[in-house]
């Protein structure tokens, strides 16, 4: 099966009495036989171009949408066609189907396997064509389970059906792979209690949380020596072991030394990772930090008379 471009250069020559009223440059799908319909009737394809052809009308105006659309279909009837099952079969047919389609997918040959955003947009390209098949009257099933949804935005409430294969896509504040250089000075002031541009907050809602010094020397050690992030992220103290077998206890200078490479035996650029967190945690063990009253305490402590 391919995909092609519709063209209406030289209609005039094809016996035709008016020009066809199809859009230049819709795309079309066309089986390897070039036929649209056989002794069955019209064929799955000849059904597909009726649909496509409207998506002028139906919110899609760009011509580069018709072939994206066109191409996903193709790609849904060639796994129909491999696996013996009919465009409008029925619905356990079409759902065992999409079972395997999505496997097929996700991990199998490299070259056919769809991100998360791709499969969701052919999900829903598929779920159009079913539910328009169903209308017209080509189905009589589609292969999709769909479950009600309340979207809320400014107020507003608002119920939607929500399509079960489509795959979940983390949101994007949880894929930021580094932190710009304006957002992480502020984020190292923030920690330490300080104002975004690093001067005193005397507010009386400013952050007094625990630790505030040791938080913001490891966070500004962590950003600034390039160590690995995996090696802070868990938050509980543990001890470890260095590669001389002698204890290293997981509260040294109050450093959170458990990350899941910290309690195993370090050596070579281990050792360096876990000498640069000691010396930062010695650093912020010696310095002061002025408690609301002035009086100076270690990190996190309160002077007590």
């Amino acid at each position: 099966m391919e995909v092609a471009f519709y063209s209406s250069e030289g209609w005039e020559s094809w016996g035709l009495p008016t020009k066809p009223v199809i859009p230049e440059g819709m795309a079309f799908l066309v089986d390897d036989d070039l036929l649209f319909e056989d002794e069955n009737g019209l064929r799955a394809t000849a059904a597909a171009n009726e649909w496509l052809r409207l998506r002028p009308t139906e919110n899609c105006p760009a011509p580069s949408s018709w072939g994206t659309y066109a191409r996903i279909l193709r790609d849904w009837f060639v796994s129909a066609q491999l696996h013996g099952v009919e465009i409008f079969d029925t619905r356990d047919r079409l759902k065992a189907l999409l079972s395997t389609y999505a496997v097929d997918r996700s991990s199998g040959d490299l070259k056919q396997r769809l991100g998360a955003v791709t499969w969701n947009q052919h999900m829903s390209v598929l779920g159009m064509f079913y539910r328009w098949a169903v209308d017209e009257s080509y189905a009589t099933s589609v292969p999709f389970t769909y479950q009600q949804a309340a979207v809320v935005y400014a107020e507003t409430v608002r119920q939607i059906m929500v399509n079960q294969a489509r795959r979940r896509i983390p949101h994007a504040h949880v894929t930021i792979k580094y932190l710009e250089d304006e957002f992480a000075s502020m984020f190292v002031n923030a920690l330490a209690g300080l104002r975004p541009d690093g001067s005193e907050d005397d507010s009386p809602k400013r952050f007094r949380g625990r630790n505030v010094a040791r938080n913001s020397s490891v966070v500004d050690m962590v950003l600034s020596s390039g160590t690995r992030l995996q090696a802070h992220a868990d938050p509980v103290p543990r001890p470890g072991v260095d590669h001389q077998g002698q204890q290293v206890p997981g509260d040294v200078g109050e450093l959170h030394l458990a990350g899941p490479r910290s309690r195993l035996h370090l050596s070579g650029a281990d050792a360096g990772l876990r000498g640069i967190c000691m010396a930062a945690a010695e650093a912020v063990g010696r310095a002061a930090v002025r408690d609301r009253d002035g009086r100076s305490g270690r990190p996190g402590q309160r002077q007590v008379d």
